[in-house]
């Protein structure tokens, strides 16, 4: 787990200021990595203002790698989705990024599971 983010660029959180969240009162966010070295923490999220953009991926072997929870959650709120459970993988590769050809995804995948409420409209 040494080097985990050590390619992974530095990324503004975007899902907070981009205006998605304004019509979610309430989140509860259960997100698990799964793959090599992978954390074996489950990552909770509870808060509206705690959400994130990219969720690690602790695979040493990857480079630029995570999970985009802030494009999930976009999804979500825009389709109006109230649950969602599902696995989404890593975007990473494994590899040495100066040799593309030995460039492969990254196999890490991450269980999440959401339940989400909405500001009344009116």
């Amino acid at each position: 787990m040494a080097g985990y983010n050590k390619r992974m660029p530095q990324q503004l959180n975007r899902i907070v200021m981009d205006g998605t969240l304004n019509s979610v009162r309430a989140i509860d966010l259960s997100v698990l990595e799964k793959g090599r070295e992978a954390d074996p923490m489950e990552w909770r999220i509870r808060k509206v203002e705690a959400v994130r953009e990219r969720m690690p991926c602790h695979n040493p072997l990857c480079n630029n790698g995570g999970f985009l929870l802030g494009d999930l959650i976009r999804e979500l709120v825009r389709a109006g989705q109230t649950e969602y459970i599902g696995a989404n993988y890593c975007v990473g590769q494994e590899g040495d990024p100066e040799k593309p050809e030995t460039l492969v995804s990254c196999g890490t995948r991450f269980e999440v599971t959401a339940a989400i409420q909405y500001v009344p409209r009116g």
